[in-house]
Parts: structure tokens; sequence; C-alpha cells
């Protein structure tokens, strides 16, 4: 299981600080996390589908802060994303699809610089 706050401090000294690269960072890991804690429709490793959702949540943190794009639709985004947890991270029997977050990873993914 991840360190989450650990992790972006090691981000955030990788990229210099940059948002845009910090989202980034941020949304491939959140693609990683819950792949492996997400499998045949189930949750197999409720850590790493709470990891998931904590990461998504730190790239609404850094939404407005990222230059050169529409910042309100950026938050859209991601906001649209952190809908697919249904509230706090609870497990639930039937959590949303890798590929449906995948699509809404690459939705935020398409709007950085």
């Amino acid at each position: 299981m991840s360190n989450p706050a650990r992790t972006l401090a090691e981000v955030t000294r990788r990229a210099g600080g940059d948002p845009a690269e910090i989202t980034r960072f941020l949304m491939t890991t959140v693609l990683e996390e819950y792949a492996f804690g997400v499998q045949d429709g189930r949750i197999t490793d409720p850590g790493e589908y709470q990891d998931a959702y904590g990461f998504t949540r730190m790239a609404l943190r850094w939404h407005d802060q990222v230059e050169g794009v529409n910042q309100p639709a950026l938050m859209g985004k991601i906001q649209n994303l952190i809908s697919l947890w249904a509230g706090p991270p609870i497990p639930l029997d039937r959590p949303a699809s890798v590929e449906l977050l995948e699509s809404r990873v690459q939705a935020v993914l398409d709007m950085l610089p």
C-alpha cells in the first residue's frame, strides 16, 4: 500500500513543483492503484482502492494551480472521476470498472498542457 503523503512529497520534488506534472503523476497513480485494488468487478484490495481515492482527492487540490487550462473544466473532470467512489471510499459490492475509471483519468490527462 502506498503512503500518499510521502508519494506526493516525492513527486513534488521530482516535478519541480509543476502542478501539471504533479497532476499527471497523480492520475497515473490513481489508475495503477485502482487497477490493483479492483479486479474482475470486485474490490480485491481495499487499501489500494482507497489509495486511488486519496490520490484523486489530492489532484483536486492541485487543479487551480495548473496553468494554461480551463481550471473549472479541469475541476469538473476530476470531480467526475471522484464520483466513481459514490462517497467516501467505502468498499462497494460493485465498484466502477477499471475501464470506466481509465476513461475518466484520460479525460483529466487530456486537459493537461
